[in-house]
């Protein structure tokens, strides 16, 4: 008979979303076919390898970020959940990627301690974000008109924004 653990990771192989299961010690466990298509590593290269290694990215929000002191791993190690959190990572032929993961965690009295990863491509979303912030660079520029600069540092202060 199938243990939990087992059969959600059975289920997540068939996700249309990236997947992998690492262990308590950050190695990489199981890999799927979608992450294989997403990141451009094959189960192969990355299974036995620390996820930080293969995942080398940054949190977008300085919250969470692939290392050996990892976010994810301190707090299921105390049985709690990570909120989901993007980062932004290299594929295997090194294009920037950006990916939004959530972690799911092992039943209780299941027996297993592996961390379950499931992530999407977020790039686009990325890209529109980032792009939405350029009306607030130009205020900040110098070019800017008095007028709109005296409106700019009125709006700065009653957010309590610093220049």
């Amino acid at each position: 008979m199938r243990s939990d653990s087992e059969e959600n990771t059975n289920q997540a192989y068939r996700l249309p979303d990236g997947m992998f299961a690492v262990t308590s010690d950050q190695k990489i466990k199981t890999w799927n076919a979608a992450a294989e298509k997403m990141l451009g590593y094959r189960p192969d290269q990355v299974i036995g390898k620390k996820c930080y290694d293969v995942l080398c990215s940054n949190g977008n929000t300085g919250r969470v970020k692939c290392s050996r002191s990892c976010v994810v791993v301190t707090n299921a190690a105390k049985g709690r959940i990570t909120r989901d959190f993007d980062l932004e990572c290299r594929t295997a032929d090194c294009k920037p990627v950006s990916i939004n993961m959530s972690v799911m965690l092992p039943a209780q009295g299941s027996g297993s301690r592996d961390i379950l990863h499931v992530f999407r491509d977020v790039t686009d979303r990325r890209r529109v974000e980032n792009a939405s912030l350029i009306p607030v660079r130009i205020l900040h520029e110098p070019s800017v008109s008095r007028s709109r600069k005296r409106r700019s540092a009125c709006l700065l202060r009653d957010t309590g924004c610093r220049r």
